[in-house]
C-alpha cells in the first residue's frame, strides 16, 4: 500500500523540476504548435515569423499530404487556366 504513493515526496518533484529546468535551457526558442494547416494559420505564422524570425521553434500538424497554398488566388489561377484551354 504505501509502494502506490500517488503524491510524490519533495526530492521527487525536485528531481522533475530542475529535469524541466535544464530542458528549457538546452531550448533557447519558444515552442508554437499550429493545429491544422488553413489559410489564417499559416498566415499568422508568416507575419510572427516576419516580426521575429529566430524566436519561435514551429511545429504544425494537419491532415493534409501537402503543403499550404492560397486557395484564394489558386481559384483566380484555376479559372485562367480554363480560360486558355479553351482558346
Amino acid at each position: 500500500e504505501g509502494s502506490m504513493n500517488p503524491n510524490p515526496s519533495p526530492k521527487g518533484r525536485g528531481e522533475y523540476e530542475s529535469l524541466a529546468a535544464r530542458f528549457l535551457k538546452m531550448s533557447a526558442k519558444e515552442r508554437l504548435v499550429l493545429v491544422g494547416n488553413g489559410m489564417a494559420g499559416m498566415r499568422t505564422l508568416e507575419e510572427l515569423l516576419t516580426i521575429a524570425p529566430d524566436r519561435y521553434d514551429i511545429t504544425v500538424f494537419g491532415a493534409e499530404p501537402y503543403g499550404n497554398y492560397n486557395r484564394i488566388c489558386y481559384r483566380r489561377c484555376w479559372r485562367a487556366r480554363k480560360r486558355s484551354s479553351r482558346s
